[in-house]
């Protein structure tokens, strides 16, 4: 039986997430797609390549279906995670594009988005609603928190810990058994060669620290 699905968000992140969706289709027919949610109200009752962007999260009190949260920020994906989790019956799938290689020793959480080319290596755990963006490889024993974003051709080696809600920019680097804590940003490029601490951005070569923020930042949305 076919489970429906809707994508919560109208944008760039959402449509590669519907593509996403439609590839797993065209292997193994899986999912029903019903559309849109978006909390833009311009964007209600318009359609995003052919399907229909119902409303805002109102929508869900009356329809039943898995939920994809496709918002590139972590602390608004978190946000409305939580949200979702306390207001309404929703199920929240993990998509995993057709092309993408996860060992089958990986563990990959709920509502989590690995995009096409990714790799993902044996004893590695994601955590819920994390982005895995192309061609990014993560190595074996690594952990990597809820809401994170692992952005295009990022390279985790392995014995790596990424933390809540951190970023990892595209083409970046870490060597193994770094620790990146978490609500922390590695500016695209850079690469990891020492541990590094909550609520920063490091950038460079040899990344280092170039800004810091107060604990809790997060929670301001």
């Amino acid at each position: 039986m076919l489970r429906d699905l809707v994508i919560y968000g109208a944008g760039g992140f959402g449509t590669e997430a519907l593509e996403i969706a439609e590839a797993i289709n065209a292997d193994t027919l899986q999912w029903n797609i019903l559309g849109f949610i978006d909390d833009d109200s311009i964007k209600h009752g318009t359609g995003i390549c052919g399907y229909p962007v119902f409303g805002g999260r109102e929508w869900l009190r009356n329809n039943l279906a898995d939920v994809i949260i496709c918002i590139g920020s972590p602390r608004l994906r978190r946000k409305v995670s939580l949200d979702l989790h306390s207001e309404y019956r929703c199920r929240f799938p993990a998509l995993l594009h057709p092309s993408a290689i996860v060992s089958k020793r990986a563990i990959v959480g709920a509502g989590s988005v690995v995009c096409p080319a990714a790799t993902i290596a044996a004893n590695t755990q994601i955590g819920n609603h994390v982005l895995v963006g192309r061609n990014a490889s993560i190595g074996h024993d690594i952990t990597i928190g809820d809401y994170a974003n692992i952005f295009p051709s990022a390279t985790i080696s392995g014995h790596c810990r990424i933390g809540e809600g951190t970023e990892i920019g595209s083409n970046a680097t870490t060597i193994p058994k770094m620790n990146i804590n978490s609500w922390s940003v590695v500016g695209a490029g850079s690469v990891v060669i020492q541990d590094l601490p909550s609520n920063v951005t490091a950038v460079g070569s040899q990344a280092r620290i170039i800004m810091r923020r107060e604990d809790g930042w997060q929670n301001h949305v």
